[in-house]
């Protein structure tokens, strides 16, 4: 088992685009990415929706790519913005069982998909999403620094 887990954590380095789209398209939640963030997370889904023997450490894989995601600023906007995927959905699935059938319901691809996708998104409405999100972040500072927290 510990092999697989360390073919699965390599698997896919080194493919061409082309080629996953060709052998992967239609499990992708998009076969036409735009950045290599966006082959990550398209990679990191595909690993969590595979079914089948070992599963677990096929959502395992899944995990460690979001974690990584996760951990970049532009990875983290993709996956807040494209996938309705937040840290704390994350840390969500970090600390649940790795079994697919004690997930709850509403973890479904629908979840990663809302409408409309990043690409409909006008680039007013985004600017405008991340400036309030730093206008909270310096106040929420601010607040700390005055109470001493």
């Amino acid at each position: 088992m510990e092999e697989y887990a360390v073919i699965a954590e390599r698997f896919f380095d080194g493919c061409r685009l082309d080629l996953i789209r060709d052998e992967f398209g239609d499990l992708l939640r998009n076969p036409y990415p735009d950045s290599e963030d966006e082959v990550a997370a398209d990679l990191a889904f595909l690993w969590w929706d595979s079914t089948g023997p070992l599963g677990s450490i096929r959502k395992g894989e899944a995990i460690r790519m979001l974690r990584a995601l996760l951990g970049k600023p532009r990875g983290r906007l993709l996956l807040e913005t494209r996938f309705a995927f937040s840290v704390d959905t994350f840390h969500l699935l970090s600390r649940q069982p790795l079994s697919p059938d004690e997930f709850p319901d509403w973890f479904s691809g629908k979840l990663f998909n809302p409408e409309p996708s990043i690409s409909e998104t006008s680039t007013r409405s985004l600017a405008r999403t991340v400036l309030i999100r730093i206008r909270d972040a310096v106040s929420r500072r601010l607040t700390r620094r005055k109470t001493g927290t």
